[in-house]
């Protein structure tokens, strides 16, 4: 899940707008941004705008990189792996 913390407030305060007029859809999002007035759409952009994301997790899991070397060395031996090392030749 990304995290708006830090996120620009004309952005944040932009998002629940469209939400609010149902430009951009999500059933979770869509029912909260309708019952926020003006004024609060704009007090939780300044919120979350002042906020400092949380840092990275230091290493992903054991799981997910032994997944990665895997898919890596599938994708490089694929069509479009092949061309961008011709490209790089």
């Amino acid at each position: 899940m990304p995290s708006i913390a830090g996120q620009v407030a004309i952005y944040l305060h932009w998002q629940l707008l469209l939400y609010r007029d149902k430009r951009r859809v999500d059933p979770q999002m869509a029912p909260i941004a309708t019952a926020l007035s003006e004024s609060d759409m704009a007090d939780l952009a300044a919120f979350f705008a002042a906020q400092r994301p949380a840092p990275p997790p230091s290493a992903p899991p054991a799981s997910a990189r032994s997944d990665a070397g895997r898919l890596s060395r599938r994708c490089a031996g694929s069509r479009r792996g092949r061309v961008a090392i011709s490209m790089a030749r």
